[in-house]
């Protein structure tokens, strides 16, 4: 079985160009950005179509999502949408899907749907085909041909991204749009599969990733209260020596080993590449194999999520650094998390008696412990890091001065009536609805209920964590001008996106 499925995995190569990393403009907006402005950054999580969507769905409601502008903007206090106060996105696996078509096509602007009774067109046509296009049918590009080879899943796989979400983009063409402000600078997430680390596919340079983790927690949690202006000063002084062979630092285009210290030209790698290689699901699609001009050896990347299925691992190193910098703001993450949560009761393999049948009816279990027990590791590591640096020490460390806000389908927890021409069904209580959306699976096509399901669950979480969004951006009362006030939604624009979203939460009295 498992050789089977070997034989259905993407080991086809590509070429990397080895030589002198590319250089890219958009380097000089990090460099130029103002100390006060606080980095803004979402993560998108992988999840199959169930993420791609959500995210979709999330992103549109972002836009009607009035927020006070930041220091370092033009109209500081003054409301603006969330979106356009979004600096990076990070994603991994089918979170990449949409990560890279907002990056690629978004119209910019997005202060512009807070007013009016009605979203303006030509947003209203955008964000329609943006999740028109998450839901793309990606099993019939994967399985289409009957008789398959042994590189035409990666090949297949490359080439729907190409042609459903890219149309031929390059780094140098994401460049381009990160240089002028038209798109976040994007992160790609990917593992390598030859020394097992994080590989993030960017313009941004690999250094600007590079935080030594273990570290920074251990000077929260033991440095005296007396020593750690010293020591902050101490850790700011390295971050430009840190050590990139770190196990948690990731590699990237401009730095990794294969097995020597290497670097390769992305400027002309298409975004395709990196959005497959980011979702290369092992045996099904990945590893997928790049050739080095000159080299002998193969670099091997797989599924991002092998490392870390968040996206906020990369974008929270990235973050922390320039916390570490600049001490007189915060920084925000908002995790659109909508990868499947650990099926802990088995229910999947609960019938089963052979080994064979308990592996085919549930094959992805045994790398879903390891990844569960990561997870709960790093997020055990992060929430003591925290509260450590929130009640030991200062209110004004780096990692107390980060917040992260996640969104989740499972959110949803209010028993509502659905009735759409493909969807008819009532979910009598909380924790029936819960169960239905923690329960969306993480398939490449989604129809019927679950199509519905994503929907309903991210007007939910918009609904419920939108005040606390709101609330990272509303200024101090001291900064407050006479007559300011918290923006909270002046307009009634959010509200309304909403309740026209989702009239189902309006049905059940939910909002």
């Amino acid at each position: 079985m498992i050789a089977g499925a070997a034989l259905l995995a993407a080991c086809g190569s590509y070429t990397f160009a080895s030589g002198p990393a590319s250089t890219y403009t958009s380097n000089a907006l990090l460099e130029s950005r103002p100390a006060s402005r606080p980095l803004v950054g979402v993560a998108i999580s992988g999840g199959g179509n169930r993420s791609a969507l959500f995210a979709a769905y999330v992103l549109e409601l972002f836009g009607s999502l009035p927020v006070a502008a930041p220091a370092g903007t033009p109209t500081p206090g003054r409301p603006i949408s969330f979106l356009d106060t979004i600096d990076h996105i990070s994603s991994v696996s089918s979170g990449s899907f949409a990560a890279s078509y907002f990056s690629m096509h978004g119209i910019g602007g997005y202060s512009a749907m807070l007013t009016g009774q009605t979203v303006p067109v030509r947003y209203a046509q955008f964000f329609s085909e943006f999740k028109r296009r998450m839901n793309f049918n990606w099993k019939l590009a994967l399985f289409k041909n009957k008789l398959l080879t042994f590189s035409s899943n990666a090949h297949g796989w490359t080439e729907a991204i190409d042609r459903q979400l890219l149309q031929g983009a390059t780094f140098a063409d994401l460049d381009k749009r990160e240089a002028s402000g038209a798109s976040p600078f994007l992160i790609l997430n990917a593992t390598h599969y030859d020394t097992g680390r994080r590989f993030v596919m960017t313009t941004i340079p690999n250094r600007a990733f590079c935080l030594n983790t273990e570290q920074l927690a251990l000077n929260v949690i033991y440095t005296p209260a007396a020593e750690e202006q010293r020591v902050d000063n101490a850790q700011e002084a390295k971050l430009d020596r840190c050590d990139l062979h770190d196990a948690l630092t990731p590699e990237g285009f401009d730095n990794f080993w294969n097995p020597d210290e290497q670097s390769v030209q992305s400027a002309q790698v298409p975004l395709s590449h990196a959005v497959a290689a980011s979702g290369a699901f092992p045996l099904i699609i990945g590893p997928i194999a790049y050739r080095l001009t000159g080299n002998h050896e193969l670099l091997h990347l797989v599924d991002g999520g092998v490392t870390d299925n968040s996206g906020v691992e990369s974008i929270q190193q990235l973050f922390l650094r320039d916390l570490l910098k600049n001490r007189s703001h915060r920084d925000l993450i908002v995790s659109l998390d909508a990868s499947l949560p650990f099926n802990g009761y088995g229910t999947t393999i609960s019938g089963d008696q052979s080994p064979l049948s308990t592996f085919i009816d549930d094959p992805t279990r045994l790398s879903d412990i390891q990844e569960e027990r990561a997870s709960t590791y790093r997020r055990d590591l992060w929430n003591v890091t925290t509260y450590a640096a929130q009640t030991l020490k200062r209110a004004d460390g780096a990692v107390t001065r980060l917040d992260v806000i996640s969104l989740k389908p499972d959110d949803l927890n209010v028993g509502l009536q659905i009735n759409t021409p493909d969807c008819h069904v009532h979910y009598d209580s909380a924790q029936a609805m819960y169960a239905a959306a923690r329960d969306i699976p993480t398939a490449y096509h989604l129809a019927g209920c679950d199509l519905q399901l994503v929907r309903i669950a991210a007007c939910w979480s918009v609904h419920q964590h939108a005040r606390q969004i709101q609330q990272f951006f509303d200024p101090a009362p001291a900064d407050r001008r006479r007559g300011d006030s918290p923006v909270a939604d002046p307009t009634g624009m959010l509200t309304s996106r909403i309740r026209q979203m989702c009239p189902e939460l309006v049905a059940a009295h939910a909002l």
